[in-house]
């Protein structure tokens, strides 16, 4: 059948140990995994103010005056755990720092060690000392899109990434003839770690982040080997962000890059700079004087806002009096927070914390 039913207690006359008995189980089952433990990090010391109620195999206990438990040296910037360690005859408990938090007994509702001892439902900030890198309960496509994941009660560690990013364009070449200036191409996105609990059961949301596109070559010239215009710079890649009872585990968003710089191989600093990530468009053109007059370059590329930063123009040449066209700089690649759902993104892997 699998369930049991627990007797209320009741005032009908009977038994004085039976009635008793009633109680006592209610009671037992109520108690059964609590923890109102506190715990807060100061420096290398992790303080549990006094107060708070333990359970831990079936034995009640309670912090009469607060805990103080310091890092040792192989402990610094490790993710630790509490663990309650009963005396011989369990009387009273110890709490000592571990590395690991055991896995959820449903039965005992808490988590429990090899060891049989429980671990609090707490984890100080930290790295795990030992990562998990195989074997993962989740792994997430690497499109972007949002996701979601149902996951057992326990202790999980995500190894995530944003989309892919960045990248400067490539200047032009200072020698006849001039060599365009390349796009920029996006970088894999550095991973992040996070330590989650999952107490209740809930559905996980999962945010995967896009990438952004690589960045266009310059233009050539048509009318002159020695003008061409900067490559623009590749897109911006967007954060992955994970999403538990309303609480965020977020990658840092990747800027896109800036446009490499056009120029006249015959006059090197001629040509405009390619604009930057987040500028203005128009901060991707250039408007130069090579001689007297009014000269200027062809129009940079399309860059800030929704795109990596666009290349610089190659500028205007003049040659026995006869004008020649500037040349264009590349457009900067779209952010990967501007590309549809489905295209290339990040990702996030989930794996079980045991023992």
């Amino acid at each position: 059948m699998g369930l049991i039913r627990v007797p209320n207690p009741d005032n009908i006359p009977e038994a004085v140990t039976t009635g008793y008995q009633r109680q006592n189980t209610n009671i037992f089952v109520i108690q059964t995994g609590l923890d109102t433990t506190s715990p807060y990090e100061n420096g290398n010391n992790i303080i549990i103010p006094a107060g708070g109620i333990i359970e831990t195999n079936g034995v009640m206990y309670k912090i009469e005056t607060p805990v103080t438990l310091t890092r040792n040296s192989s402990q610094i910037n490790i993710a630790l755990w509490i663990e309650v360690e009963a005396s011989i005859d369990g009387s009273t408990a110890n709490l000592i720092l571990v590395t690991r938090p055991g896995i959820w007994n449903y039965a005992k509702n808490g988590f429990y060690r090899n060891n049989n001892r429980r671990t609090l439902n707490w984890v100080s900030t930290g790295d795990l000392a030992s990562a998990p890198t195989i074997g993962a309960v989740y792994q997430s496509p690497t499109s972007k899109n949002i996701y979601q994941v149902s996951l057992q009660k326990g202790w999980y560690y995500a190894r995530m990434s944003s989309g892919a990013g960045g990248g400067n364009g490539g200047n032009t070449t200072a020698v006849i003839p001039a060599a365009v200036g390349a796009g920029g191409v996006v970088s894999a996105a550095p991973e992040e770690q996070f330590v989650f609990f999952n107490i209740n059961d809930e559905p996980i949301k999962i945010k995967i982040g896009g990438s952004g596109q690589n960045g266009q070559a310059g233009e050539n010239s048509t009318s002159n080997q020695v003008l061409r215009g900067g490559g623009g710079a590749g897109g911006g890649g967007e954060e992955t962000i994970l999403e538990l009872r309303n609480k965020l585990f977020s990658t840092k968003r990747i800027p896109g890059g800036i446009g490499g710089k056009g120029h006249s191989s015959t006059n090197p600093n001629s040509g405009g700079n390619g604009g930057c990530d987040g500028t203005p468009v128009q901060d991707g053109m250039s408007f130069f004087g090579h001689q007297s007059g009014t000269n200027y370059s062809a129009q940079g590329g399309r860059g800030g806002l929704n795109n990596g930063g666009g290349g610089g123009s190659g500028n205007l040449f003049i040659q026995n009096g006869t004008a020649r066209d500037g040349t264009a700089g590349g457009n900067g690649g779209t952010n990967g927070w501007n590309m549809p759902n489905g295209s290339n993104g990040g990702y996030c892997n989930i794996f079980s914390i045991t023992n």
